[in-house]
């Protein structure tokens, strides 16, 4: 099942300009995800994509296309690696 969901996200993702920045969050439990979102939602800098690691996180916002949610229920090392293989910005 997430094979499907890596494969959309690749097919999607790939239309996208390529971003000078990649941050890879995974997000495991809490409500912690939705400020640091609004957080990074305000910083001046907006040549980045954030990808999402996670399989209970509901996004109340899209980043203006620069959100990606990946649903993973795997431990965090794995989350952050996966994260990494989706990335397609210039530093991580």
């Amino acid at each position: 099942m997430m094979q499907s969901h890596f494969a959309q996200y690749s097919s999607e993702h790939s239309m996208l300009s390529k971003p000078k920045v990649s941050v890879i969050c995974c997000h495991h439990k809490g409500n912690l995800i939705d400020g640091f979102v609004d957080s990074l939602a305000k910083q001046t800098f907006q040549d980045y994509e954030l990808i999402v690691m996670s399989d209970c996180y509901s996004p109340t916002t899209t980043l203006n296309g620069r959100l990606h949610v990946i649903p993973s229920s795997a431990m965090p090392a794995r989350k952050r690696n996966v994260g990494a293989h989706y990335a397609h910005g210039e530093y991580l």
